[in-house]
């Protein structure tokens, strides 16, 4: 039996791979992390992707600037995951609609690929917190 039909099994309020949306997790921070900081560290991650490519699998990057972190987190151990400044541009302005300006979060983008489950995290948080602590 494959991982994914375990899961299905064992979590079944999941629904169908096919149902899953991304998740989005507002973060506490010291104190407001400053929205120019955030964007440069988003700015800096994109452009490593846009030089380096896809993260590989079951690995993280992020970059700090200042007090203010953006992060990646590949959790498919089969494929490299994109990274890309609209995916991560985008993540941010969810996460500041959802959590509030100068807030720190992450959003969740399951995959499935019909036998393995997988995903990414694109984050902001504080620079001093832990991130993608489960990989």
């Amino acid at each position: 039996m494959h991982l994914h039909h375990l899961l299905l099994i064992t979590l079944p309020s999941l629904g169908s791979p096919a149902d899953w949306s991304p998740t989005l997790q507002c973060v506490n921070t010291p104190h407001p992390l400053v929205v120019s900081d955030t964007i440069a560290a988003a700015q800096q991650l994109a452009d490593w992707c846009g030089r380096l490519g896809p993260v590989t699998e079951n690995s993280k990057i992020s970059w700090v600037r200042n007090d203010s972190r953006a992060y990646i987190c590949n959790y498919n151990w089969w494929h490299w995951d994109s990274c890309r400044w609209d995916e991560i541009f985008g993540a941010w302005v969810d996460i500041q609609k959802s959590c509030g300006l100068g807030s720190g979060g992450w959003m969740f983008y399951p995959e499935d690929d019909g036998d393995r489950i997988g995903g990414k995290t694109i984050g902001f948080d504080y620079k001093k917190n832990n991130f993608c602590s489960n990989l």
